[in-house]
C-alpha cells in the first residue's frame, strides 16, 4: 500500500487532535475517566451510513472492526488482525495507542488502566445488551461505574455531519417474497401465545424488512429501511421507521393490524410495554443495550430469546429460491463477460489496467443486468500481494496495476429484487509459480469436496467446515476465515445465523438455506487466492436410512483451469468440474456475443483437453 504524504498526515493529525480535545472537554464536564466509541450505529449492523461513522470521525480509521477508548491523558484504538497494517496508516500514533481487539480486549485494558471508582461514559445505543452485562461484570471488582450518556458528545461536536439517507422505502411484491407479511406475523403470534409472552421486539433492520416485505436504501450494500418493530401476541405489529420512508400504500401491502410509526416514538411504545408490565422477548446479542434498559426501567419483564425472524428468513421458500437462481444468472452473465474481457486485455498487454479499473468494469457489467440495485458489498479487486489481505479495499490506497503479478482475485456481488449474489474467482494474469498452482488446486479440491458432500439433516456448519480444509491441511496450510456464510434474499450478503466456521456455535444447515463455499489461501506479501460459489441446501434424492441434505450451486461462471495441477485431482473432482462447466456453458452461453461465446466454449471444455 502507498502511504499518505507528510503534509496530509500533519493536517489530519491536527484535525483529529482538535476532535479529541473536544471529547476530553466533554468528559471533564461530566466527570468521566473514559469514553468508549465502537464502530457501530444503533442497529448494530455490518454496514454504516456516512452519518453514523462516529469512530471514523474521531480516529480517521475506515475499517469496520474497531473500538476506541479516550481517557484524559491517553487514547487507544483496538482492531483485529485484518486491520493491524491499516490502522497504523490511518490513525496517528501521536494520538492513539494501537491494541489487538482479540488478544487485548478493551474491557481488560480499561480494567488495568482505571482506578477504583472511576466512571466510564458510553452510548447505550451503540453496544449490545450482552456487552453491557459483560462490562458490568468486568468492572464490578474495582467498582468502576458505567455511565449511560443521554447524548453522544460526537453528535454535538460533528459540525459537518452528513445527513441521513433520504432514499424511499420499497414495497417488495409477493411475486419476489413468496409469502405475505400477514402470514409471517401469524407465525410469530402463535410463537408468542405458546410461550405466554405479550410482545416481541425486533431490532435488526434486515429482519424487520423481511417481516414486512419492504426494502430500502438507507445504508450502502444492504437494501433496507433502518427500522425497528414490535409484534404483539395477537399478530398486530408496529413498524418504527423514519418519517417519509413509506407512504399510505404500505398499509394494504402489509395487511391488517399494522401501524406505521415514526422511529422517534419507539421510546413511548417501550414505556407503554413497561407500564403494562408486559413480558417481552428480545435478542440480547443483536439488540442495542438502550432498548432492554428502557424496557426494564419502565417495568417490563424482558426475556432473552433469539430473534425468530433470523432463522425464518434464512430458510428460503420456493419463490425466493427461484429468484436467487435468476439473480445468479444475472451475476454469472456479468462475471463471464468480465472474465472474457479481462483475458483479451491481458493478452493485448493493455497498460492501464489496475485494481480500480477492473472493479469499475465488473460493477458496470452488473449494472447492465435487469433490476440491479447496487453492490452487495464493496468489490474486492486485488492483484498479487494485495490479495493476501482477504478484506483488501483498493479505494483506500493507490490501486496496483497488472503486469507485475501472476494472480488476480475478484470478489463481487450484486443486489437484485430476485436475490443477493456473492462470487469470487482467482485468475491467471501473468507468470505463476508451481507453488501458486499447487495451492490453487488444493483450494479448489476443498471447494469441490464440500460442494459434493451429502450430510445428515441437523449437521452443523463447524462439521462441514473441516471438509474444505482437508487438502490444505495435508500440505500443512490453512486459511484464517470461515468456509461459508449465509446469504439473504435481496438482503444482507452475510446473513446470520448460518455459518461454516471453526468459531461458529451451533448453526445447523436446513433445506432452503443459502450458504457460500469459499476456501482460500493467503501468503503474506506474495499472493492470495479464493474460489467462492453460493449454494442452496436441498433434500438429497439418494436412498438413505436417515434424512440427508446436499448442496446445489447457484453461481454460474467459469473457474480458471489454467491454474490447476491436474495430477492432483481425483476422477470425481474431474467429473464435478466438467459437469459444472457444462452447466455454465448451457445457461450463460445464450446471453453472450459471438466472441464471448467462443471464449466460454474454450475455457469450459473438458479439463482433460486443457493441458
Amino acid at each position: 500500500m502507498s502511504l499518505p504524504s507528510i503534509e496530509s498526515i500533519d493536517a489530519a493529525s491536527a484535525t483529529l487532535a482538535q476532535r479529541l480535545a473536544g471529547i476530553r472537554e466533554f468528559m471533564a464536564r461530566e466527570s468521566l475517566d473514559a469514553f468508549i466509541i465502537p464502530c457501530a450505529d444503533q442497529f448494530l449492523g455490518e454496514y454504516l451510513g456516512p452519518d453514523v461513522q462516529r469512530l471514523r470521525w474521531l480516529t480517521g480509521f475506515t475499517g469496520e472492526a474497531a473500538i476506541a477508548v479516550v481517557q484524559p491523558e491517553r487514547a487507544a484504538i483496538f482492531v483485529d488482525g485484518r486491520f493491524t497494517v491499516q490502522v497504523r496508516q490511518q490513525v496517528p500514533a501521536s494520538l492513539f495507542e494501537y491494541h489487538h481487539l482479540i488478544e487485548e480486549p478493551h474491557l481488560n485494558w480499561l480494567n488495568n488502566t482505571l482506578q477504583p471508582g472511576d466512571r466510564i461514559g458510553f452510548d447505550a445505543t451503540l453496544h449490545t445488551y450482552n456487552w453491557y452485562q459483560d462490562a458490568i461484570a468486568a468492572f464490578r471488582e474495582k467498582d468502576i461505574q458505567l455511565v449511560e450518556l443521554a447524548e453522544n458528545p460526537i453528535d454535538r461536536l460533528w459540525n459537518d455531519r452528513p445527513a441521513a439517507s433520504d432514499a424511499p422505502g420499497i414495497l417488495l411484491d409477493e411475486k419476489y417474497t413468496g409469502r405475505s407479511s400477514e402470514d409471517k406475523r401469524q407465525v410469530l403470534s402463535e410463537m408468542l401465545q405458546k410461550k405466554g409472552l405479550d410482545a416481541l421486539v425486533i431490532t435488526q433492520p434486515d429482519a424487520v424488512n423481511w417481516l414486512f416485505n419492504i426494502r430500502g436504501g438507507d445504508v450502502p450494500c444492504l437494501p433496507v429501511v433502518l427500522s425497528y418493530a414490535i409484534v404483539y401476541q395477537d399478530g398486530n405489529a408496529d413498524l418504527f421507521a423514519p418519517t417519509g420512508k413509506l407512504d399510505d400504500h404500505f398499509y394494504p401491502h402489509a395487511g391488517d393490524g399494522v401501524r406505521l410509526m415514526d422511529i422517534a416514538t419507539i421510546e413511548h411504545s417501550l414505556k407503554q410495554l413497561g407500564e403494562d408490565g408486559a413480558d417481552v422477548q428480545l435478542d440480547y446479542e443483536n439488540s442495542n443495550a438502550w432498548i432492554p434498559l428502557t424496557l426494564l426501567h419502565f417495568g417490563a419483564q424482558v426475556i432473552h430469546g433469539d430473534d425468530p425472524c433470523m432463522v425464518m428468513k434464512a430458510i428460503k421458500n420456493r419463490i425466493e429460491i427461484e429468484g436467487m437462481r435468476q439473480a445468479h444468472l444475472y451475476a454469472g452473465i456479468a462475471t463471464t463477460k468480465f472474465l472474457a474481457w479481462l483475458d483479451r486485455e491481458v493478452a493485448a498487454g493493455t497498460p492501464t489496467l489496475d485494481e480500480g479499473v477492473l472493479a469499475d468494469k465488473i460493477e458496470a457489467l452488473l449494472e447492465e443486468q435487469p433490476g440491479y440495485n447496487g453492490c452487495s458489498f464493496e468489490t474486492i479487486s486485488a492483484v498479487g500481494p494485495n490479495a493476501a489481505m482477504c478484506h483488501y479495499n483498493h479505494t483506500l490506497t493507490t490501486p496496483r496495476t497488472l503486469g507485475q503479478d501472476g494472480l488476480y482475485l475478484i470478489d463481487s456481488g450484486g443486489q437484485f429484487p430476485e436475490g443477493t449474489t456473492d462470487m469470487t474467482r482467482t485468475i491467471k494474469v501473468g507468470d505463476v509459480t508451481d507453488e501458486m498452482c499447487t495451492r490453487y488446486t488444493q483450494v479448489l479440491q476443498g471447494h469441490i469436496r464440500l460442494a459434493a458432500t451429502r450430510f445428515p439433516k441437523g449437521t452443523r456448519g463447524i462439521q462441514l467446515d473441516t471438509i474444505a480444509r482437508q487438502p490444505l491441511w495435508q500440505a500443512g496450510c490453512d486459511y484464517d476465515h470461515g468456509t461459508g456464510h449465509g446469504v439473504g434474499h435481496f438482503l444482507g450478503v452475510h446473513e446470520t445465523p448460518l455459518r461454516m466456521s471453526p468459531q461458529e456455535a451451533d448453526s445447523r444447515l436446513e433445506a432452503g438455506m443459502m450458504i457460500t463455499i469459499e476456501p482460500g489461501y493467503y501468503k503474506e506479501d506474495a499472493y492470495g487466492l479464493r474460489v467462492e460459489n453460493l449454494y442452496v441446501v436441498k433434500p438429497s434424492t439418494i436412498a438413505s436410512d436417515v434424512p440427508m441434505l446436499e448442496m446445489e450451486s447457484l453461481t454460474l461462471a467459469p473457474i480458471d483451469c489454467r491454474l490447476i495441477k491436474q495430477e492432483l485431482l481425483s476422477a470425481e473432482e474431474f467429473q464435478w468440474l466438467d459437469e459444472y462447466h457444462q452447466q455454465v456453458q448451457k445457461l450463460i452461453g445464450p446471453y453472450l456475443d459471438a466472441e464471448e461465446k467462443e471464449w466460454l466454449t474454450l475455457v469450459t471444455r473438458p479439463l482433460a483437453e486443457q493441458q
